[in-house]
This record gives C-alpha cells, structure tokens and sequence, in this order.
C-alpha cells in the first residue's frame, strides 16, 4: 500500500479536474445538517469527524431509480450511469458495500442485479477516519477500526493543511498528485463481540419482542438511515400512455410491506416487524451469505424518536442465549 502527501489546496485542485469524470459525493453541510452530497465545488466538503447523519447507499442505491420505459412502441432502458466517486466515507459505511454486494451481486446471493451492479462497478471510495466513537456507535464491538478501512480505493488523513492519502487499489493511481512518503501503520482491527451465535429457532419465539419493541411507531426512520437496509419495492407511473418502472426504497418496519393482495397479513404487529429487521440482519443474512448487516454506525439508535436501541437489544439476546 502506497502512501503519499500532498496539502488540501493541491487536492482539492486534483479533485475539481475530476468532477467532469465523476459525480462526486462527500460530507457536505446543508441548512445545517451533515450529510453525504453530491458536490460541484470541492469547497463544499466538510472536513470534520462527524459522521453524516445518513449513509451514502444512495450513490449505488438511489431512493428512486428508474429501470426502464415503456413506450407505445418499445421497451427503453434506463440511461447508462456517470462513475461516482465517494469522498470521506467512514469505515462503518465502508463495511456497508460488503452486505449490499454479497447480496446484490453475490454468488451466494439469489441473482445478480444489474442496476446496482453497473452502479458499483463505477464507483471508487476514497475513505476518512473517526477520531472518537460517537452517541450510540458500537463500529468496534463489530469489529471494525474507525480509524482506517482498506475496503476503499484510497484513504484520506487529514492534519491541518497537509492530507496524506493511503492508495490502496490500482484504481486510485494517478488521482491525486503528492509526494511519496511512509507507509501507515496499520492497527489490528478489534475483535467481534456483538454477535448472535443462537439459531433463529431458539430466539424467534423465546424472546421478549413486545417489550423491546413497545415504543416503535412504525415511521421506518432506522432503516432509511441504515448503511445496510435494502429492502425496496417496484412501482410503475402511467403519464400520457408512456410507462415508467422505478424501484424505490421500502422498509419492513411498515405495516403493509407484507400486505398480500388477498387481505392476509402475516406481521400484524410492530413488534413482529421489529423481530424481522433484528433478525434479518444479525441471523437470516449471517447464514444466507455469511454477513451480518450492522456495522454499528449507531444511526437508528440516535434518530429513533422510540428510543429503540438494537445494540441493547442484540446484548440481551447473547445474555439470554448464553453468548455474553
């Protein structure tokens, strides 16, 4: 791994030459919030150690894309998409590409989706460290370093107005400009310790989802925050006799995302719909594909107006399966 300095002026200088190529997105501040935005001036970027209030899955899974046309006399489909290039993703978002790939475009998965796939194959992640952990994030408790990732293209440090930037894949050469110089020291990332080992038979049923699930209304803020939530629904818009398809994010916490057309519902409750968010991402997807979809970035923790905790919740079921 190839390790160069340069100053934020140069890179910025280097980044402007490759806003034509990329749609780039990075932290960006608006009306006060920071967010992950698409950028047109390198000095929209907000340098800072907070983590964007929402994830950056919107780059290669838009929470409305269109996938084709249909025409009085075709079928058109979607127009071909512009590289992205993603600026300053923190480790735990970076750990989030893992869940969507594997199941995306994974062998182990059911198909290979070819709108995300183009999308994700365009794409370079150039990410940015945490100096401290912040409310509600358990990153290193799922064994994760939140101050370095080497499942990115490149990785930036910041120290004052010197960057040093961390190369990583072949796709990051020739970027940015600088001068060589050591390599970084990599820390041993930390060891797992907020998993769930039981089977889905010994705590579907055996644990208290009522009672954790008590103040959910339902409003499906934790899975439109979540870097690894990926449920979606597809939709079509007649105008004027020309069709469009789109898919559009969906989320299982609502009480009709598993409406069947005949009346039958078979998650009534929220705290059924809390138990298939809980267990999809630390079981179903654990033995489907061999990832859990939690990177710990705490998001649904700090925004949910219940206060529903899954770090809290994951702790109790490892205490009541024996696995502390």
């Amino acid at each position: 791994m190839k390790r160069i300095k340069t100053t934020k002026e140069a890179f910025n200088k280097d980044l402007a030459a490759l806003l034509d190529k990329f749609d780039v997105f990075a932290p960006s501040t608006k009306q006060g919030k920071l967010d992950y935005l698409n950028i047109t001036d390198p000095e929209d970027i907000t340098w800072t150690d907070d983590l964007p209030y929402k994830s950056p899955k919107e780059t290669v899974f838009p929470r409305v894309e269109e996938i084709m046309r249909f025409t009085k006399d075709d079928v058109v489909p979607t127009a071909n998409v512009k590289p992205v290039l993603l600026l300053g993703a923190k480790p735990c978002d970076i750990e989030s590409f893992d869940v969507f790939d594997g199941v995306f475009t994974s062998e182990k998965g059911l198909y290979i989706d070819p709108f995300y796939k183009e999308r994700r194959d365009k794409m370079l992640i150039i990410g940015s460290g945490c100096a401290a952990k912040k409310p509600g994030c358990f990153c290193d408790e799922r064994g994760y370093d939140m101050t370095f990732s080497d499942k990115c293209d490149a990785f930036v440090a910041l120290d004052g107005d010197d960057m040093y930037i961390d190369l990583i894949t072949d796709r990051a050469e020739g970027l940015f400009s600088g001068s060589d110089c050591p390599p970084r020291e990599v820390n041993k990332a930390p060891e797992t310790t907020l998993k769930i080992d039981a089977h889905e038979n010994d705590i579907f049923t055996t644990m208290p989802w009522e009672d954790w699930a008590m103040s959910c209304i339902g409003c499906g803020t934790c899975t439109y925050v979540c870097p690894t939530c990926h449920c979606f629904d597809i939709r079509d818009a007649d105008d004027k006799g020309e069709v469009t398809r789109c898919r559009l994010w969906d989320s299982c916490m609502y009480s009709n995302f598993t409406l069947h057309a005949g009346g039958t519902n078979p998650r009534t409750t929220q705290a059924a719909r809390y138990r298939q968010r809980v267990m999809h991402k630390y079981v179903y997807l654990r033995d489907n594909i061999g990832i859990t979809a939690c990177t710990g970035c705490g998001r649904c923790i700090r925004l949910c107006p219940g206060g529903i905790n899954i770090h809290d919740t994951v702790k109790d079921i490892m205490g009541r399966t024996g696995k502390k």
